[in-house]
């Protein structure tokens, strides 16, 4: 097993202030806000339809039906969308995920500008492991060391 570390940063100070040897592997040290140890679950979990055992999915469920006779409410021309009165085209890239440019909103007469550019870059995602830095992580800066 390689060396797994992430570099916390102070960037407006530009310099690092702590080293973290990160958790990998079953058995390393858990802690929770009260000290007491973390039980995190090791099994291997697939979610994938065709790796499930049957019956595996709830089997009480009725089927949904999402019906809009006149259409939708929106308008999709390559990666133009325009709904309701907002107008904004949809990218993605590899380090953001999901990017919104050109966001606009028709005011009256007025087509107003609201955004250049939004991206999702700084999204904390909760990945349910309890131990530092994972349960905050987000995408764009986690840097994996082999």
């Amino acid at each position: 097993m390689g060396l797994y570390i992430c570099a916390v940063a102070d960037v407006l100070k530009g310099k690092v202030v702590d080293i973290q040897d990160l958790p990998v592997g079953p058995g390393f040290a858990t802690k929770n806000a009260n000290g007491s140890g973390v039980n995190v679950p090791t099994m291997r979990v697939d979610y994938d339809p065709d790796l499930l055992p049957p019956n595996f999915m709830r089997q009480d469920l009725t089927p949904i039906q999402i019906l809009q006779p006149s259409g939708p409410s929106f308008h999709v021309k390559g990666n133009q969308v325009h709904w309701q009165k907002f107008s904004f085209r949809v990218g993605f890239n590899f380090r953001e995920g999901l990017v919104l440019h050109d966001v606009h909103y028709q005011d009256g007469n007025v087509n107003r500008p609201l955004f250049y550019r939004m991206a999702l870059a700084e999204m904390a995602v909760p990945y349910g492991d309890p131990r530092p830095p994972y349960h905050v992580k987000c995408v764009s800066n986690f840097n994996r060391v082999n």
